[in-house]
């Protein structure tokens, strides 16, 4: 287990109900957040995603990257933040330096 899914599992056990990601108007609490997090893991291992990979994660400030990057963690794979307004040329730059096994967007 690593230590940022580590540190949510305690967060959870700790602070269960309590508001853990508030965007907007909505919110999750600490068991929603580990919930999706663990369907999204399941997910990453049916897609064959697996500790070492390295995954792009082109998202910006939304929920879905804190809940993506914490289920690529407790994978053991690389989390690669990508910045949404990235040029085309500066993407094509980091997508063959980068050894990317996906890129979400």
């Amino acid at each position: 287990m690593t230590l940022l899914y580590k540190w949510l599992t305690e967060a959870t056990r700790a602070q269960g109900s309590a508001k853990a990601l508030v965007y907007r108007d909505t919110y999750l609490s600490w068991r929603g957040l580990s919930h999706r997090v663990d369907r999204r893991v399941q997910e990453f291992s049916a897609m064959g995603i697996k500790k070492g990979d390295w995954v792009g994660l082109m998202l910006g400030n939304v929920p879905d990257f804190a809940i993506l990057a914490l289920a690529l963690s407790k994978v053991g794979a690389t989390v690669v933040p990508l910045d949404p307004t990235t040029g085309t040329r500066d993407l094509g730059l980091i997508m063959d330096t980068a050894p990317l096994r996906a890129l979400i967007t």
